[in-house]
């Protein structure tokens, strides 16, 4: 566990320029997040998404492949 009691494998993201065309999303775990959005190069300004939500992303991606503008609507 870390030190405010949540479980290290929580899913977590860091979503980099969210408003913007160029924005950027890395995800993974709250153990490992800090050490992919480095090797990905994250800069301000970002936002960090803690919990169940954080991995709610890669299932929208995979259950809306092949309908994009459907995912649009959903996210916007």
């Amino acid at each position: 566990r870390l030190r405010a009691g949540r479980d290290p494998a929580t899913p977590a993201a860091v979503v980099e320029r969210g408003t913007l065309p160029d924005s950027r999303v890395v995800t993974g775990s709250l153990e490992d997040l800090a050490t992919r959005a480095v090797e990905a190069g994250v800069r301000s300004p970002a936002t960090i998404v803690i919990g169940r939500v954080a991995a709610l992303r890669e299932e929208l991606l995979a259950t809306h492949a092949e309908t994009p503008e459907l995912l649009a609507e959903l996210v916007a």
